[in-house]
C-alpha cells in the first residue's frame, strides 16, 4: 500500500484544535541485488518495483536496453536482477551496496563523458503544457498524501502516455523509463514531463536513455543545465501558469 491513515491534530489560526484522520504515503527500504551481489538499497515507494530496478539499471548506464536482463526476482521489497557479465556497460561495483536517500543531490559528482545522445524530436508549446497540467490528475498518491514527485513518458501531442509517482523524483523517473522500456516504448520519440528539480543527475538520467526533451513544473540547476547541452537534450523548466523556459 502506498499509503496509510493516521489520527493527527490539525491546528489551524486562532488556536483552533481538531484530531482528523490524515494519508500518509509509506517509504520502504527497496534493495537490489545484481547477480547476487548487493547494488543499491533505495529509500522508495513500495509499488512498481521491477520498473524501478529495471529503469535504474538503464539510466545508470549499466545496461543498454531491457534484452540485457535475464532475469528479475521479487521478494518482498527485495529485488534480484540477472545480468550477463559480458553486457555490462559500466561496473556496478562502485555503488554497491549503498543507501541512496529519496533526494540525494548531496551524492552527485561531477558526470563521465555521455556514450549515447539524444534523438530528434519536434513538440508544439501547447503539447508541453497540456501534458504538465494533465500530471497532477495522474498522481493519486499525491492527492492523498501531497508527498510524491512523478514522471511522466509523453508522446509529440503531450498526451501522457505511463505516469510513475515516487517520494523520491530519482525513482520516479526510473520507474517510468522501466515501465515504458518494458513495454518496448521507443524513449527517443517521446519526452518526459517531471515535477522535481532539473539537476545534473536527473539530466543525466534522461540523457542516458536517449529522451530528446526534458520538462518541469520547477527548476534547473546550472549541472542540469550543462549535461543538457553536452547531450543534445532540451530542457525546458517552469512549465506552469501558461508559460515555460527553455534553457537548452
Amino acid at each position: 500500500m502506498p499509503y496509510v491513515y493516521r489520527r493527527i491534530l490539525r491546528v489551524s489560526r486562532g488556536g483552533r484544535v481538531e484530531e482528523v484522520r490524515d494519508a500518509l504515503a509509506v517509504e520502504s527500504l527497496i534493495e537490489i541485488l545484481l547477480n547476487g551481489e548487493p547494488y543499491l538499497t533505495l529509500l522508495a515507494t513500495p509499488r512498481m518495483l521491477r520498473e524501478l530496478a529495471v529503469g535504474n539499471l538503464l539510466t545508470s548506464g549499466l545496461v543498454e536496453s531491457v534484452d540485457d536482463i535475464d532475469e528479475i526476482s521479487i521478494t518482498g521489497s527485495r529485488i534480484e536482477v540477472e545480468v550477463a557479465r559480458d553486457r555490462f556497460r559500466g561496473s556496478p561495483l562502485r555503488r554497491r551496496g549503498r543507501v541512496v536517500p529519496p533526494s540525494c543531490d548531496a551524492l552527485e559528482i561531477p558526470t563521465p563523458p555521455l556514450e549515447k545522445r539524444a534523438g530528434e524530436l519536434e513538440v508544439e508549446p501547447e503539447a508541453i503544457l497540456r501534458a504538465l497540467e494533465d500530471l497532477y490528475s495522474k498522481m493519486p498518491i499525491f492527492q492523498k498524501t501531497g508527498c510524491t514527485h512523478a514522471a511522466a513518458i509523453a508522446d509529440k501531442s503531450g498526451e501522457l502516455v505511463y505516469v510513475a509517482e515516487d517520494i523520491g523524483r530519482h525513482n520516479a523517473i526510473d520507474k517510468v523509463v522501466g515501465l515504458g522500456a518494458l513495454s518496448g516504448l521507443k524513449l527517443d520519440v517521446v519526452f518526459l514531463a517531471v515535477t522535481g528539480r532539473l539537476t545534473s543527475l536527473v539530466v543525466l538520467k534522461a540523457a542516458r536513455v536517449g529522451v530528446p526533451l526534458l520538462v518541469s513544473l520547477s527548476a534547473p540547476t546550472l549541472g542540469g543545465i550543462e549535461v543538457a547541452e553536452r547531450a543534445r537534450v532540451t530542457l525546458v523548466g517552469f512549465a506552469r501558469g501558461g508559460r515555460f523556459n527553455v534553457y537548452t
